[in-house]
């Protein structure tokens, strides 16, 4: 049985999350596009950043890019959909 999870990494950390896993490929991307969105809103509405958020649903992959305008050096967080089996 196959089932989906979400990667996301930071430029500024080492750490990696691993969200999921659920065994419908449509929910864990609308879940991934939630999260974030989530953090494309709290980079523009709470902190004022003019970050930039890219959705790929092609190649399942979303960026978000914070310049270093407001973050020294920018910042970038990607999530991306992947696929397990058992």
């Amino acid at each position: 049985m196959k089932h989906y999870c979400y990667l996301i990494e930071y430029s500024f950390d080492d750490t990696r999350t691993i969200k999921g896993p659920k065994t419908s490929k449509e929910e864990m991307w609308a879940q991934m596009v939630a999260d974030a969105k989530e953090e494309y809103r709290i980079d523009t509405e709470e902190n004022q950043y003019k970050s930039v958020l890219t959705i790929d649903e092609e190649n399942d992959i979303i960026v978000l890019v914070t310049p270093s305008t407001y973050i020294e050096g920018g910042t970038i967080t990607t999530w991306t959909l992947f696929e397990m089996e058992d």
